[in-house]
């Protein structure tokens, strides 16, 4: 304790360290000269101090630990009707002296002592801390103060966070660094943890055995030493809370809407259900997808969201989990499948009456009642209960039986549902980006690969040459425009390779729906070599006047290996594929304006098909059944097959029709590459659900061109130098 009195500067006050007020009749002014007397000489009182006065704080001692952020300061004032402020930081109190009672009168001579004046005040919100000085200042009627100190130790209660009910983990607030302790009433389940730097504690009681606790309610306390603060005994008051703990697993949702198979629905569409699990949060995932689609909050035993935003049509599954108030995640539902689109589907056929069941259809004549156990024939409609034969992969990737393998014809393949509308297509912003990906094409593709085939002409021999020998003679102009092996017959080989390339780049497995597949494939590329190779070149022999014959073009049937073994490597979705297989041989003195302007045609035709078939497969939209999806995916096929064998074609390259028209018109190849490449990438960057590796494609361009432009600089200047210091 430090005792210290601050007043007025007299004479008085300066020829003492402290001075007591007292009352005015017990006051004793002392004589030079004692009066006479018989009794004793009176022998002068000591110096007044700090030891023999009463001490303004009493309570509480010196070092003393305090588990809490509040104590009661108590002590003796000097005067009564003092007022003393007692303070700790920001925690202040103010309260006024009372006069205690006396003690009882001595016996001794010795004067009355001087009455005592109680005071306590409670002191609140004092910071954790250790060596912390609480200060008591009495304000006196003149003016003057007296101030006294005490130290202590404070380290009050963790709080407590108040989520209930909870799996069993507990959390909350307390002193940085403190050891925190945390148990269950009635329970033998506790756990120690760190208090963090930023003040936060968590942690999860368990038995001695490690298992959780049982389910129920519990009175949480926690308490707290920190080794800084008291001793290593001293703890904190505990803080209490009541807390239910809840770690049994919440059972599946229901999903009833949608109702399954042979049900299409719109993208987005609402997904509704119940539970029995008050006020949990429903969560919808489509087609395993890590994130959920949509999430909903039980509400008397009912949930419902709307997700499958830009899902593409055809079908999907749906499943969903719960999660309870207290956190914890039950299992996932049962996969409904549903279907996106606009059209009904067709159900399934009826099954006849089973032999024996009573017939449908009244007979004059009575019929015996049937037993429960009879067999009734099938209704006319698809029943909700019943299951219908699976039209789609299962999600987990099962194969299919067998049975099902050999009778789904009317199963979708997903071939081409990738594909956007016009609509998605502007939505997604593709005719924003197709533009500079045209133009990138072209300086990173076309130039370049222009500029080596140039620089390689004569360097290298064709391997075909060799297998007729070296002293074959050329053929003159008029055998080479009439010999050669009939277009027809030459076509239909390369076309069924094509075809199996195109068929395997979305991927195929031994089920009987990936022939029909195949055979709209096959479909699709003879309209386009048929209508827009044959047709239109003999519409241009006539608009020219010019002469020519249909060829096979090898380079053609290399692209669709390459173009569709690369889609299928990489997981293009919606593939990159070509289809085109011929082209036109002219006789050697046709002008070149001429070729040129056939083959421009050529190339501007088969666009348009395939741009047309786009158009026809989003105005099919979902189907189901055999013919409609052997329509759509000859529709599918036509624009993807269209539009990059377009795009093949105006390569300036070998016999490509692109070599001619760039010979003829570098601007005319230039703007009709522009507009063709424009129009694939806005297409082929896809809907919602497609793939396209945008970044890497255009990676793999600029390493393109400058092994191109590599090869033609060391042809053109590094090899003419090393041949001449030979």
């Amino acid at each position: 304790m430090v005792l210290a009195l601050a007043s007025p500067t007299t004479p008085a006050a300066a020829s003492a360290s402290i001075a007591v007020i007292a009352p005015d009749d017990e006051l004793q002014s002392p004589s030079a000269t004692p009066p006479p007397s018989f009794a004793p000489p009176a022998v002068a009182p000591p110096a007044l101090t700090p030891s023999n006065t009463a001490e303004l704080i009493t309570s509480p001692a010196d070092g003393t630990f305090i588990g809490r952020n509040t104590v009661t300061v108590s002590g003796s004032a000097s005067e009564k009707g003092s007022t003393i402020r007692v303070s700790l930081g920001d925690a202040t109190c103010e309260v006024k002296a009372n006069e205690m009672p006396s003690p009882s009168p001595s016996p001794s001579p010795s004067p009355s002592p001087s009455p005592v004046y109680a005071w306590s005040c409670d002191l609140a919100g004092m910071p954790n801390g250790a060596g912390q000085q609480i200060t008591a200042i009495e304000t006196l009627a003149d003016g003057s103060s007296l101030t006294d100190t005490t130290t202590v130790h404070v380290l009050g209660p963790p709080s407590i966070d108040g989520h209930s009910p909870t799996i069993s983990v507990m959390s909350g607030t307390g002193q940085p660094q403190a050891r925190l302790t945390v148990t269950l009433s009635g329970s033998t389940a506790s756990c120690i943890t760190t208090v963090i730097a930023s003040g936060y504690w968590s942690c999860d009681p368990r038995m001695p055995d490690g298992s959780m606790p049982a389910s129920r309610s519990y009175r949480v306390s926690a308490t707290q030493n920190h080794p800084a603060i008291g001793a290593a005994a001293d703890r904190s008051d505990a803080a209490g809370r009541q807390i239910e703990i809840d770690n049994v697993q919440p059972g599946p949702p229901t999903i009833t809407v949608p109702a399954g198979d042979y049900g299409l629905v719109p993208s987005p569409t609402t997904f509704s259900g119940s539970s029995a699990e008050p006020a949990g949060v429903v969560s919808v995932y489509i087609d395993d997808a890590p994130v959920p689609s949509c999430e909903a909050t039980i509400s008397a035993g009912a949930w419902a969201c709307v997700g499958g935003a830009d899902l593409p049509r055809g079908a999907h599954w749906v499943q969903a989990r719960q999660q309870d108030v207290a956190g914890n995640i039950g299992g996932f539902s049962e996969q409904r499948r549903f279907f996106v689109g606009t059209f009904v589907a067709v159900p399934p056929a009826t099954v006849p009456p089973v032999a024996g069941a009573p017939s449908s259809t009244p007979t004059p004549t009575p019929t015996p009642t049937p037993s429960q156990n009879a067999v009734t024939p099938a209704p006319s409609t698809p029943d909700a209960s019943s299951s219908p034969p699976p039209l789609f992969p299962r999600a987990d990737g099962t194969a299919p039986s067998l049975e099902e393998a050999l009778t789904n014809w009317g199963s979708s393949t997903g071939f081409g549902a990738a594909l956007p509308t016009l609509a998605e297509s502007i939505e997604r912003g593709n005719w924003a980006r197709a533009p500079m990906l045209a133009l990138g094409a072209i300086l990173l593709i076309g130039l370049p690969l222009r500029l080596l085939a140039s620089s390689l002409r004569g360097r290298i021999r064709s391997p075909f040459g060799q297998l007729t020998g070296r002293n074959r003679a050329e053929p003159t102009p008029e055998q080479e425009h009439t010999a050669g092996p009939n277009p027809w017959l030459a076509g239909l080989v390369p076309l069924a390779a094509a075809t199996a390339f195109i068929a395997i780049s979305g991927g195929i497995s031994g089920e009987v729906r990936y022939l029909r597949l195949t055979f709209a494939v096959g479909v699709a590329l003879a309209v386009l070599n048929l209508v827009g190779v044959a047709l239109i070149a003999r519409l241009g022999y006539r608009w020219q006047g010019v002469d020519g014959r249909l060829r096979f073009i090898p380079l053609l049937l290399v692209a669709a290996a390459v173009t569709g073994l690369l889609s299928r490597m990489t997981g293009l979705v919606p593939p990159i594929v070509t289809g085109v297989l011929i082209g036109v041989r002219f006789a050697h003195d046709t002008p070149v304006r001429k070729r040129a302007l056939v083959n421009l045609l050529q190339a501007v035709a088969v666009l348009l098909l395939g741009v047309a078939a786009w158009i026809g497969h989003g105005m099919l939209g979902p189907v189901l059944g055999f013919w409609p999806s052997l329509l759509s995916e000859t529709l599918a096929t036509a624009c993807l097959a269209g539009i990059g064998s377009a795009f093949i074609m105006m390569l300036p390259l070998g016999p490509l029709p692109g070599r001619i028209i760039l010979e003829w018109s570098p601007w005319a190849w230039f703007g009709i590459a522009l507009v063709g490449a424009t129009v694939g990438f806005g297409i082929l960057l896809g809907g919602a659900s497609a793939h396209f590796p945008l970044a890497a494609t255009v990676l793999i361009a600029i390493g393109f061109a400058a092994a191109c432009v590599a090869i033609w600089a060391w042809l053109r200047f590094v090899r003419p130098v090393e041949s001449a210091l030979r």
